[in-house]
């Protein structure tokens, strides 16, 4: 949300990760929830949408979405978007936003400009400063909840703090030098998948 101040304010989030050969098609369904009833009408609440490619951490491109009707206790929303293969660096020279830990781009379905900040740094222009320390070594600090780190981990780690290792189950093997990946925190066996070499393709890379 944004109040008339121009202060932003982060209230739900929720990270998936998408393998389009295994997701390509598939809904996504989630909750976000407002932290207080009924919610403040005077802000302009909407939804923000990141991709990040999960394997190297790369930030690929932003989505942003108002909420309408804000009487309403309830907004169900409907989503279409097509995740970029590279990142989208649509940045203008004639951004009229001054990013201080980060740089001016447009989000892809409005030409709207914004701060997309650097790892550690968050606020409308980047200018405030993350306690990071809780998140892995490895993984992105990009944003902050209630005082807590946002921390985005990668392919082989998952938890608020991105400290977990995930591991595929014994009865799932990826063919031909591909890396398993787990797609679904179910744990199920359909929740695993392969990250194939570029000669190959199939659910185990098998093709």
């Amino acid at each position: 949300s944004e109040n008339n101040q121009g202060r932003q304010e982060l209230y739900s989030y929720h990270q998936f990760s998408y393998i389009a050969e295994h997701n390509c098609g598939k809904t996504f369904k989630f909750f976000l929830l407002y932290p207080t009833r009924p919610k403040n009408i005077s802000h302009r609440h909407w939804i923000r949408i990141d991709a990040y490619d999960q394997r190297t951490l790369t930030y690929l491109a932003s989505w942003r979405y108002p909420i309408p009707f804000l009487f309403l206790p309830v907004n169900p929303m409907a989503i279409a978007i097509r995740v970029p293969l590279k990142p989208l660096t649509s940045h203008s020279l004639r951004c009229p936003l001054s990013c201080q830990h980060g740089q001016c781009l447009k989000y892809v379905n409005s030409g709207e400009f914004f701060c997309q900040c650097a790892s550690g740094w968050t606020g409308r222009r980047c200018e405030e400063a993350v306690n990071c320390t809780d998140c892995a070594s490895d993984s992105l600090c990009v944003g902050s909840l209630e005082n807590r780190p946002i921390c985005m981990c990668p392919m082989n780690r998952f938890g608020r703090r991105c400290l977990v290792e995930y591991s595929c189950g014994n009865d799932f093997e990826c063919k031909n030098g591909g890396q398993c990946v787990v797609v679904d925190p179910s744990r199920t066996p359909e929740g695993y998948g392969c990250l194939c070499p570029k000669e190959y393709e199939g659910i185990a890379c098998h093709i």
